[in-house]
């Protein structure tokens, strides 16, 4: 059984069609790619599966649940874990303390907890700062943990905004454009720090204009147009199929570096 199904989704906002009878699927263990041009349906797409919008019709299963409509934060207590294209820190907490954010949806400690400052908080704080550390050490941002969110670069801070996703512990993980802004060595940073998550075990749907980062990474890749799935394929299937070229690449892609 795949982790996730996409079966003939729809999305309409009146008269628009944003996301027309799509078809997605994501194996456990993989790095689906997902792309297409400004406007395609992508984030629309993304926000159907993570629980933003309502879908209008089709399916969408997680482990074989359906989880079409669910609202966005039982979605994300099944393990569906997200980034956004907008930067979304606190900006005055600490590194760790913006990681540690991520945790507390699956926290056993109540308001009781907290006023007392009762004996399970301080166990369960002190765990959560071991497991931000060890976070941080998986993405390389551990020499800073201690630093304000908004002090890091561009780069970094997104990278400490996939940390927090992890945080919440996802089966799922979605990352929407996660090299937006960022220079070509941070680009191959995110790479290196993409290939590890997968390595442990976590399923990634990604989300990318940057046609390099997407060809190192993914599996398959979907590519959207239109509202419409206009290919599906292995990275090399979608270097040379003539619709992708078309529409999202705009020349041949034997013309495109993708490194």
């Amino acid at each position: 059984m795949a982790l996730l199904e996409v079966n003939q989704a729809v999305k309409r906002f009146g008269g628009l069609v944003a996301v027309n009878k799509v078809d997605l699927t994501i194996e456990k263990g993989e790095i689906r790619g997902l792309i297409g041009p400004n406007g395609s349906g992508k984030s629309t797409m993304v926000n159907l599966i993570s629980g933003v919008y309502r879908n209008d019709g089709g399916s969408i299963k997680l482990d074989g649940r359906e989880i079409a409509n669910l609202p966005a934060h039982t979605i994300a207590n099944l393990r569906v874990s997200r980034t956004f294209q907008t930067i979304r820190l606190f900006g005055t907490l600490s590194v760790q303390e913006n990681v540690m954010v991520g945790f507390y949806a699956r926290s056993k400690s109540n308001l009781a907890d907290v006023i007392l400052n009762s004996p399970r908080l301080v166990k369960e704080e002190a765990g959560l700062r071991k497991r931000a550390e060890e976070l941080l050490d998986l993405v390389e941002l551990k020499p800073f943990k201690d630093q304000p969110g908004k002090s890091l670069t561009l780069g970094r801070q997104r990278v400490l905004e996939i940390a927090r996703a992890l945080a919440a512990e996802p089966k799922l993980l979605i990352l929407d454009e996660p090299a937006a802004g960022m220079n070509p060595s941070e680009k191959e940073w995110l790479v290196d720090v993409i290939r590890r998550i997968s390595q442990s075990g976590v399923s990634i749907l990604l989300i990318e204009h940057h046609m390099p980062v997407v060809m190192a990474l993914a599996e398959h890749i979907a590519v959207m147009n239109f509202g419409v799935k206009i290919a599906d394929g292995t990275p090399e299937e979608i270097r040379q199929n003539d619709a992708v070229i078309e529409a999202y690449l705009g020349r041949r892609e034997d013309d495109v570096a993708v490194g």
